[in-house]
């Protein structure tokens, strides 16, 4: 069963770094839409994307395994990312980013953001370091 108090609490937390608006949730919390997640300048072709990320069913005690981002997000020379691949959702704009955390019971959304913003760095080097996503 999903943890719903610790989610609206990491929901609190992205709405303050993030700002109220670009936060987007349905009421039963199956996913959490972050828009204008800021990318570093100069290393993409977009400055910031909208990242999609799926909540499962049994938050707390399974991690987050499933994120989509901009359809067409590259790197700033026209080169694809590392773990992108197509999906279900690629009609809606979006695509899967291959990205799974380890499963270590109590990490969460704040958590797996953070990760994220580190992917988003540099992700050949992510990749390289940890051994794929």
């Amino acid at each position: 069963m999903k943890n719903v108090r610790r989610i609206e609490l990491e929901l609190s937390c992205l709405r303050n770094r993030y700002g109220s608006h670009n936060i987007v949730t349905p009421p039963q919390l199956t996913w959490v839409k972050i828009n204008d997640f800021p990318l570093k300048q100069g290393k993409y072709n977009l400055p910031a994307v909208t990242v999609a990320i799926m909540v499962p069913d049994h938050f707390d005690s399974m991690s987050i395994s499933e994120v989509y981002v901009d359809r067409d997000l590259r790197f700033w020379n026209g080169r694809a990312l590392p773990h992108i691949h197509g999906s279900g959702y690629e009609r809606d704009g979006y695509v899967w980013l291959c990205f799974h955390q380890p499963g270590k019971k109590g990490f969460g959304l704040l958590d797996f953001i953070e990760t994220l913003r580190c992917y988003f760095t540099d992700p050949n080097e992510y990749v390289r370091v940890n051994g794929g996503i």
